[in-house]
């Protein structure tokens, strides 16, 4: 009898603590679930329009997950491309980073790298910092910087894990080659976001889809995600975990390189150093080309868009676009060793995009969209 009774005890117990867990989880998932004004994606996408257009400052700690596929270099081929492999390594796995993102500049910085990496964008300069081979590569100065008053500076970048600039180069793509929609509400650094689906019409590319979380308050991006056709897993996914709409002071984006750290001048300023020339040679345009405001003056303008015409060729449009870009020819790129590292490492079928070299003997082309191998294959006749 006794036993009987702390049995049905035992039971009433276990069923009120089963009970308890059931209403405290689903409690638990009515709150983190966003219950955001409806809207429709074009009205989304005017208010992230307005919001980028402002330029509010935003900083927090980044999450991104990068599979693109890339191959791994071989030691003999690893010793001889240093930078290369880094690059590579760099492209591939997790990465937690910091962001800083303003209209005054953009700062980047990985938190897991040895030592630390960084790239310093402000409107007038720009700095990439690798503190283990303790080296500054300085790409500015930016003539004419200080003319501009809407946007922060806009910079391709050796650090692709800025969330807002990964979302701006996404919405850009949208034309009448893609279909928006919205998905599911989600919660992103604690915050409510809306989330903005990007599918290709095209069939011909590799993307299967682009996810941005936007801000549910402040219509900015928290976080993109890119998927490769026919797959569940992203390729590519740069989330915030803790995010800051704090103002940013401008020095945040100042670089001044340590006493003895090697200093690599990549370009002279925007507009003062371009390249030209039947293979896109890069060299630095006399100062009598210039117009006053550093930009280029038109005749030179002109010279570079016939040289690009003749080095560039851009076949189909949209997410199935090929881009082909004319180099010098293998077995010339410093002393072969170049050459070598594309021979091994092109043809290349990635996740979201496909890069294939084309040699014609006196120089050649490399190939590269978000699509399939065989689709450069089938257009590389084309070049002469």
């Amino acid at each position: 009898m006794a036993r009987s009774l702390k049995i049905r005890w035992l039971s009433a117990l276990l069923g009120a603590a089963l009970t308890i867990s059931g209403v405290v989880l689903l409690a638990g998932q009515a709150a983190s679930t966003p219950h955001l004004p409806s809207i429709t994606p074009q009205q989304l996408l005017a208010s992230m329009a307005r919001a980028a257009e402002a330029d509010r400052p935003i900083s927090g700690d980044v999450t991104a997950r990068l599979d693109l596929g890339l191959p791994s270099l071989p030691g003999q081929l690893a010793d001889q491309a240093p930078g290369a492999s880094a690059a590579i390594s760099y492209l591939s796995g997790d990465h937690q980073v910091r962001v800083w993102h303003s209209a005054d500049g953009v700062r980047v910085a990985d938190l897991l790298t040895t030592g630390g990496r960084a790239l310093f964008v402000s409107r007038r300069d720009g700095w990439a910092w690798d503190s283990q081979s303790f080296t500054a590569h300085h790409l500015g100065p930016f003539p004419g910087a200080r003319e501009r008053t809407t946007r922060g500076p806009r910079l391709p970048t050796t650090l692709p894990l800025d969330p807002n600039d990964i979302a701006e180069r996404a919405l850009q793509a949208i034309t009448p080659t893609t279909s928006v929609s919205l998905g599911s509400q989600t919660r992103v650094a604690g915050r409510d976001a809306y989330v903005l689906v990007l599918e290709p019409r095209s069939s011909d590319t590799l993307v299967g889809r682009v996810e941005i979380s936007v801000d549910g308050a402040r219509r900015v991006p928290l976080g993109v995600q890119i998927f490769p056709r026919g797959s569940v897993h992203a390729a590519v996914s740069v989330m915030f975990t803790s995010v800051s709409f704090g103002a940013i002071k401008p020095s945040t984006f100042h670089f001044k390189p340590p006493s003895g750290a090697r200093v690599v001048q990549v370009g002279h300023g925007l507009g003062s150093h371009s390249c030209y020339g039947p293979l896109g040679e890069c060299g630095v345009l006399p100062a009598a080309t210039l117009a006053p405001t550093g930009r280029l003056a038109p005749t030179v303008r002109g010279r570079l868009a016939f040289a690009a015409a003749q080095s560039v060729r851009v076949f189909g449009e949209g997410w199935s676009q090929v881009v082909a870009v004319r180099i010098p020819s293998p077995t010339t790129l410093e002393g072969g060793q170049q050459g070598d590292l594309l021979r091994q490492l092109l043809p290349f079928s990635g996740t979201l995009f496909s890069v294939r070299l084309v040699d014609r003997g006196d120089h050649a082309w490399l190939m590269g969209g978000f699509v399939p191998q065989s689709r450069l294959a089938s257009l590389q006749a084309k070049l002469p």
